[in-house]
């Protein structure tokens, strides 16, 4: 693991990050991140043994069967909202909960590059927003194309506060509020944190397998390779968490076996990791 000490230095100095926008109204900097709901609230009250034997959920879509309720079918969307000073805004990852003949639908349509020619498909907010009346708004699904999740659009109708910020638009230090407001939600899983960032080696960030995790004593995680590094091409990178999560799901036992200050490594993507 020679040179990983230096690698990371490098990856905290601040001449390596991007200079992040100054909020006009508290001058602080903050950085513009998508917030998100990583499952639907109903999928998220209900208990553990319930979940294994009703429901199947993965980060795209979940469908939960209780015995004395009806089916419940959702799909992950994004919202899209504009932001003052950003030419491309930020997205809220919402959840939407939809009919049965919509999720078959949606289903139906999944891998269809044509799929965006497909009417927008009545739904239901399905998260509960920190500070706003959220849950169970009526809104609409608009299927994007296969590579990128479908957007959902609150309805006109549905007057309050996160309704007329999204038809609005937002300064950035709303979104920095919002963002605040949904750290750590809905899970206990330090890796389920919104939109939480991790160090990797160069190896990583071009796909190669993680065999090597750390988390630092100041809370950072890094995932790496495994193997030597140090070279002058061999860049540190930033990525998503959720991102490396996709990729490997394995890693997300690490979010609650890692202590501070502790690492974890493994001989393949088959092999058990060992603190």
């Amino acid at each position: 693991m020679q040179g990983l000490e230096s690698l990371f230095e490098r990856a905290r100095s601040p001449s390596y990050h991007a200079a992040m926008p100054t909020c006009e109204q508290c001058g602080d900097e903050h950085e513009m991140l998508d917030p998100m709901f990583r499952r639907p609230d109903a999928f998220v009250a209900l208990a553990e043994d319930q979940r294994e034997a009703h429901a199947r959920a993965d980060d795209d879509l979940c469908r939960i069967d209780l015995p004395t309720e009806p089916a419940r079918m959702f799909v992950r969307c994004v919202l899209p909202v504009q932001v003052q000073g950003m030419a491309n805004g930020i997205s809220w990852g919402l959840w939407g909960e939809v009919e049965e003949a919509a999720f078959a639908r949606i289903l139906e349509l999944w891998n269809d590059d044509e799929q965006t020619n497909e009417a927008p498909l009545a739904a239901t907010i399905a998260n509960s927003i920190p500070g706003y009346e959220t849950l169970g708004l009526e809104a609409h699904i608009q299927l994007t194309n296969p590579t990128t999740r479908p957007n959902i659009a609150i309805a006109a109708i549905a007057d309050n506060a996160f309704t007329r910020q999204c038809l609005a638009g937002v300064d950035q230090h709303q979104v920095h509020l919002w963002n605040h407001s949904m750290a750590g939600h809905q899970s206990d899983n330090t890796l389920d944190t919104p939109n939480l960032r991790a160090f990797v080696c160069g190896h990583v960030a071009q796909g190669e397998t993680v065999l090597y995790a750390v988390r630092d004593a100041d809370g950072d995680w890094q995932f790496l390779c495994g193997g030597e590094h140090g070279g002058a091409t061999d860049q540190p990178s930033v990525l998503a968490v959720s991102e490396l999560i996709e990729r490997d799901a394995s890693l997300r036992e690490l979010g609650t076996r890692l202590k501070s200050g502790q690492q974890a490594e493994r001989a393949n993507d088959q092999s058990p990791w060992r603190l």
